[in-house]
């Protein structure tokens, strides 16, 4: 009868260790499943971040393509002309506000008068030139 009642209670701190080790596993294993899913929340919010930044991205690739189709058109090249070189086209007026005006209005007209005198020395040229062909043909 000792002998039984000495394994029942040796079976039972058998049983009660086990648990006790189960239970710690369990405990440590929802411990690290907390972790793993807080974890995957950071790297889902990483992923919408990217794929905000992949879509950003896209757009302003999308909008260079198209400024550089414009930058090839003849548009750009006028529009360029115009803003940064200040060239007019012929027999154009430009008229501009503010005391720098009536110096860019006086440099516009120089160079005005300057491409109409080179227009005129190129048709004399031509005439010349074509003057000469008939005198020596």
């Amino acid at each position: 009868m000792k002998k039984a009642k000495k394994r029942r209670s040796q079976s039972r701190i058998a049983m009660i260790s086990i648990t006790f080790v189960v239970g710690l596993l369990f405990v440590g294993m929802m411990g690290k499943s907390v972790a793993l899913e807080s974890q995957l929340s950071s790297y889902n919010s990483q992923i919408d971040d990217l794929d905000r930044q992949i879509e950003e991205e896209e757009g302003r690739t999308t909008e260079i393509d198209d400024l550089k189709e414009y930058m090839k058109t003849d548009e750009y090249v006028e529009e360029t002309a115009r803003e940064k070189l200040g060239l007019v086209k012929e027999n154009e007026i430009v008229f501009k506000e503010g005391e720098d005006s009536q110096q860019e209005d006086s440099t516009s007209q120089t160079e005005d008068s300057q491409k109409d005198q080179s227009t005129q020395e190129e048709q004399k040229a031509q005439t010349e030139s074509s003057d000469q062909e008939e005198a020596e043909g």
